[in-house]
C-alpha cells in the first residue's frame, strides 16, 4: 500500500475520530517508522510537509 494525499486525509479523519481498524496497524507502523519521503512536497511552502502529517496521523492512530 502506498500513501496518497487522499489517503492522508482519510487517516487524519480517523485520527480525529480516535478509531483505528486493527488490520490497518501494520501499514501505520510502516508509515510511522519509514525514513524515506513517501509523499511529494506541499502545495504551499508554509504548510508542513505531507510526510510529517502522515507520520503524525500514523502515531495518533497507533496510540488510539
Amino acid at each position: 500500500m502506498a500513501p496518497t494525499l487522499i489517503g492522508l486525509g482519510a487517516l487524519e479523519s480517523l485520527a480525529a475520530i480516535g478509531t483505528c481498524p486493527e488490520e490497518l496497524r501494520p501499514v501505520l507502523r510502516g508509515f510511522a517508522f519509514c525514513p524515506l519521503r513517501l509523499l511529494g512536497r506541499p502545495l504551499f511552502p508554509e504548510e508542513p510537509h505531507p510526510d510529517e502529517r502522515l507520520r503524525s496521523a500514523a502515531w495518533r492512530l497507533l496510540t488510539a
